[in-house]
């Protein structure tokens, strides 16, 4: 995400694609939660080093997919909550079971 222009995995199709962040729920807060609009992805970086460990969500309409993902929070639990502008209009619950890929629930 923090990478240059071109579409290719791991880096995006325009800079400024980093429509909104979160910080994790845990107390030095390791990680943030960028949601990637451009590339319809919400990528979890490591804070300190700004270098991206995961990434869940991919383009499209379905449960678990983003048609333009750009709000990103988290509750007390680490559940990750995103809202979607334009025609996706909808928000999902991500359900926080540690590190690796994510399910929707």
């Amino acid at each position: 995400v923090l990478g240059g222009a071109g579409g290719a995995q791991g880096t995006t199709y325009s800079f400024g694609s980093a429509w909104d962040v979160a910080f994790s729920n845990d107390a030095a807060q390791r990680y943030l939660y960028v949601a990637d609009g451009m590339n319809k992805t919400v990528w979890i970086v490591q804070r300190d080093t700004l270098q991206p460990v995961s990434r869940f969500g991919n383009g499209g309409r379905l449960p678990g997919y983003f048609y333009a993902v750009g709000s990103v929070a988290v509750d007390s639990k680490g559940n990750v909550y995103t809202g979607e502008e334009s025609d996706g209009k909808r928000v999902q619950k991500w359900i926080n079971k540690g590190m690796g890929p994510a399910q929707l629930n």
